[in-house]
């Protein structure tokens, strides 16, 4: 389920999900109709706060932990699951990117606190903690759109997604902080940058060519393989951090 399954009717009550197959094709552009229509307007259930006693103890563990957050969603922004304020579906987009914009500035504070109490750099949290914190949106939008059968647009959204961070999410506050600052520029950490980027555009390769090499297929193997090269990738940011850092 999604981030709402908690709050959902029980499972006999709600209509059967289309099943996941083993490998979603990402070239598989002709679907039928009668499908594009129905994952169109399967928009699923109304929130519902009933306690989930179809659920086992880690289903009612995360409703405790979910609850806050989506009360203060619910009593701020409108629910176009229900018929009467489908109307309203324009407030809870924009509403929705500000409670994101509010999440997320919350998140950078909470990170840099916790960098400063046990001694990290801002630079290594950023590729680790808020890069995964931030990259959640991206994770659910991946899984749903993987499991109705759309891989294509599943892999081109997570591309996609990180190239717009990269020419719209760094330049823009950077153009907005020197414009409100006669013209000052931005110090940024450059501690190893042209390593980090060279590694960067290698998990790119790797990536494509693992997608390549699996015949344009998202299978378990492939899962598998992307998970290592982020292990790897996360490994060497620690080596750069506490062991080893290199010429350039």
């Amino acid at each position: 389920g999604d981030f709402m399954s908690s709050f959902r009717r029980p499972e006999s009550q709600i209509s059967a999900e289309w099943p996941p197959e083993e490998f979603v094709h990402l070239r598989s552009s002709r679907i039928p109709a009668d499908t594009v229509a129905a994952a169109s307007f399967d928009a699923g259930d109304p929130m519902d706060f009933s306690w989930p006693n179809y659920q086992g103890f880690w289903g009612k563990l995360w409703y405790l932990v979910k609850l806050p957050i989506c009360v203060l969603l619910y009593y701020t922004l409108a629910d176009v699951r229900e018929d009467t304020a489908r109307a309203y579906f324009v407030w809870t987009f924009f509403g929705s990117i500000i409670w994101v914009a509010v999440f997320s500035y919350m998140m950078v504070w909470w990170t840099t606190v916790i960098g400063v109490y046990i001694n990290l750099s801002t630079t290594l949290l950023g590729m680790t903690l808020l890069a995964a914190g931030t990259s959640i949106p991206d994770l659910i939008t991946s899984v749903i759109v993987a499991r109705k059968g759309y891989g294509d647009m599943a892999l081109s959204s997570s591309i996609g997604s990180n190239l717009f961070d990269i020419t719209i999410g760094l330049p823009l506050p950077w153009l907005i902080y020197t414009i409100a600052h006669g013209g000052q520029a931005v110090s940024v950490d450059d501690t190893a940058l042209g390593w980090q980027v060279g590694a960067l555009v290698l998990m790119v390769l790797c990536t494509v060519l693992g997608i390549a090499l699996h015949r344009w297929r998202l299978t378990y193997v492939l899962g598998i393989t992307l998970l290592l090269l982020y292990a790897l990738y996360i490994a060497q940011a620690f080596i750069i951090e506490f062991v080893w850092v290199p010429p350039f």
